[in-house]
Order: structure tokens, then C-alpha cells, then sequence
């Protein structure tokens, strides 16, 4: 029986340090979602998600880096990659549930840890914790390897980025060429539009 090859790391991250980010674009069920990958499957995905306030959301609803490459800076240029993404369109909030506390650290580094707060992803409302509350939750779950998160649930907690204070200038290029599509803008700020009209006319029927 052929023994699997030990992953040699270095050579891994060598690769990923010297790609592009790839940009693959797709709308599916009415909103536009854009796929962002790395060699190694490591990426990131998400779309973008009017609120009935007009304004825009991207809702990251995958976030993954090899467990043998976490903590070598990729979760983060993924997460500066979406980000640049979601200002591209306007947006001025990303939000996603927790996946993990190098996700979460991810998320300090790039936004700011005075620019985040934690939902329930059920009511959407801000609950009364902290970054350094929920990390420490989640390193000591991750400690004992358990599936769940301790007193937060990571299928029931979310993040929720404010990223108006940063400029796309500050991240890198992403490689569109071999993208299914490249969304207008116009069109994201129409359904923006669209999504706060159907909610005032709901407010004007009752």
C-alpha cells in the first residue's frame, strides 16, 4: 500500500506567495457572487447583499486556508481581497458567521477590532460580547477540538465588519480574466435602489 507524501509547507506557501488571486464572478438566485482563490484551496466566497436601507453588504459565506498554512498571513490577504472587492460595488459592511479565530483575527487585522461586532445570525442583533471574549471562546474550543464554539454557536454568531474607513487603494490586483462575468456597478446600485423601494411600499401597505 502506496503511504501518502509528507505536504512540504514551505514549497506550498511559496506558490501562494507568488499567485494572483483568481476572480471568478457568477449570479445565482438574484445576487452576484464572487469566488476568490489561492492555490492549495485556499479561498474565500461571497455576495453581494442589499439591505432594505439601501445600502450594500458582502456576506462572506465561505472563508478557508489548509489547516497546515493557517497562521502565515493567507486568511488575511483573502479577506483584504473580498473586502477590496466589496467597496469596489459600494458596500460598506462585510458580514459572515464565524468560522474560526484565525478567521477573527483575519477580520482585527484588516478592519480594525473597533470596527467589529458580533450578531446573532438569526435576529441580526448585536449581542453584548467583545473580540477578546469571543477569541478566547473560540481558541479554547478549538483547544479541545470541538465542533461547537463553547457559549457561541458559530452557526448562530456572526461578524459584522464596518469597512467604510478603508480604501480599495490599499489592496492588491485580482486576476478577472478568466472570471465568468465582471458585475456593473450601476446594476448593484439598482438593486440596492430596488431593495429599499419594495421595503418602503411594504411600510406604506400596512
Amino acid at each position: 500500500m502506496e503511504t501518502e507524501k509528507p505536504i512540504n509547507v514551505e514549497q506550498r506557501l511559496e506558490e501562494i506567495r507568488t499567485a494572483s488571486i483568481q476572480a471568478n464572478w457568477r449570479e445565482e438566485n438574484g445576487k452576484i457572487h464572487v469566488h476568490l482563490s489561492l492555490p492549495h484551496g485556499c479561498s474565500i466566497e461571497g455576495y453581494l447583499d442589499p439591505q432594505i436601507d439601501g445600502s450594500l453588504e458582502m456576506f462572506i459565506a465561505h472563508f478557508g486556508v489548509m489547516k497546515e498554512l493557517q497562521g502565515s498571513g493567507i486568511g488575511v490577504r483573502l479577506l483584504r481581497a473580498i473586502i477590496s472587492q466589496a467597496l469596489r460595488y459600494g458596500a460598506q459592511r462585510t458580514y459572515g458567521e464565524i468560522t474560526g479565530s484565525g478567521a477573527l483575527k483575519a477580520h482585527k487585522k484588516v478592519c480594525g477590532e473597533e470596527n467589529l461586532s458580533f450578531l446573532n445570525t438569526v435576529t441580526r442583533r448585536i449581542e453584548n460580547t467583545s473580540y477578546t471574549k469571543t477569541l478566547s471562546q473560540l481558541e479554547r474550543a478549538e483547544e479541545r477540538q470541538a465542533q461547537s464554539l463553547g457559549l457561541i454557536s458559530k452557526s448562530k454568531f456572526g461578524v459584522l465588519a464596518n469597512i467604510s474607513h478603508l480604501q480599495t487603494e490599499q489592496f492588491e490586483d485580482i486576476d478577472e480574466r478568466n472570471s465568468f462575468m465582471i458585475p456593473n456597478r450601476e446594476v448593484v446600485e439598482a438593486q440596492c435602489a430596488r431593495e429599499k423601494q419594495t421595503y418602503e411600499q411594504l411600510l406604506r401597505g400596512k
